[in-house]
């Protein structure tokens, strides 16, 4: 084995041993003080991306089978999706749930799309439509991304897909336009969405978190697509051992590993537990849970389950709305809703 991947191997074990340390510690300690648990179970599980990005790149770099690789790219796809959806839920609660980010947005005037869109799509009817077609751009993220790490890992395993009717190749080149679409569609959302919902929700300083969510995404893709154009132009060659195709591999592998660690640092701050001690909502935790009930609750899934089935059947928003309605709609608090 060459020295540089020994290296590669053992500094990057390092970086995910540093970069789960960090994360685990801030989760922890949002675990400790849990007291605005629906935002604070969406803020853990958005920490949760450091330690499953680095461990799964860190795998990769060492594991010897393709299938093994691509195995562990799915599991990084599926966390990446669900870190989306979970962002996008998190400003919906800090907003004060359904109800008041509807009211809310409706009071507002229509938004302009963004540059290039602007010059051919009309603004945007800010309220309930708008609402339930970002988190929509977001679900449809989570079953794309792993659905196409899923049918590439198959692909992969038979050679092709459907008797051969689409090979290895198609099959990658499929993949990537389509990821490309759909996480540009979920990017898209969350800009616009963000950017309707900053005054409301300026006191959480929601600039930060969303660079520090959309960074990780949009380095993790594009490195990819960069490394990959790389090999195609002859930058990066085969050398005695080491294909091209692992060279871009490993080379990404060891990059997450690094960028964790920038990321487990910045969520630190951007994520912060200290910032909901003092948070002055209608709907406060007082009673102490022990700690296996909190975690529990973060692994608790059946609120994306209900997400997704309320929007794809398009039920559910109205009673959602009159369940979570505030006790007093007139107060100038920030609201922290519970399901």
């Amino acid at each position: 084995m060459h020295y540089s991947a020994v290296w590669a191997k053992t500094l990057s074990g390092l970086l995910t041993v540093v970069a789960c340390t960090l994360s685990f510690q801030e989760s922890g300690m949002h675990l400790k003080n849990f007291s605005r648990p629906e935002m604070q179970v969406r803020i853990v599980r958005i920490l949760g991306m450091v330690p499953v990005y680095s461990i799964t790149s860190w795998l990769s770099l060492i594991s010897t089978t393709n299938e093994s690789r691509l195995t562990l790219d799915f599991i990084r796809d599926l966390y990446e999706a669900f870190v989306i959806y979970n962002f996008i839920s998190l400003l919906i609660r800090m907003g004060g749930g359904w109800r008041r980010t509807i009211f809310y947005l409706e009071d507002q005037p229509r938004a302009p799309h963004f540059f290039p869109l602007k010059l051919c799509l009309p603004p945007v009817q800010l309220g309930q439509t708008f609402l339930i077609l970002t988190r929509a751009a977001a679900l449809q993220f989570v079953l794309i991304k792993p659905l196409n790490g899923l049918l590439l890992l198959m692909a992969h395993q038979k050679g092709g897909l459907f008797g051969g009717f689409f090979s290895v190749n198609a099959v990658k080149r499929i993949a990537a336009i389509t990821d490309n679409l759909s996480i540009s569609a979920a990017l898209y959302s969350l800009v616009m969405l963000h950017t309707a919902l900053h005054n409301l929700l300026e006191k959480y300083h929601p600039l930060p978190k969303f660079w520090a969510v959309k960074m990780v995404v949009f380095f993790s893709f594009w490195q990819g697509v960069v490394l990959n154009a790389m090999v195609k132009v002859g930058f990066i060659t085969d050398v005695e051992g080491f294909p091209a195709s692992a060279q871009v591999s490993g080379i990404q592998d060891v990059l997450i590993c690094l960028e964790m660690v920038v990321a487990a640092l910045c969520h630190t701050v951007v994520f912060s537990w200290r910032e909901w001690q003092d948070v002055d909502d209608l709907y406060d935790e007082t009673e102490e849970k022990p700690l296996i009930a909190k975690i529990l609750k973060i692994v608790d899934f059946r609120d994306f389950l209900t997400d997704w089935r309320d929007t794809v059947s398009g039920d559910g928003y109205e009673y959602e709305m009159r369940q979570n309605e505030p006790r007093n709609m007139c107060s100038n608090k920030s609201y922290t809703i519970f399901d």
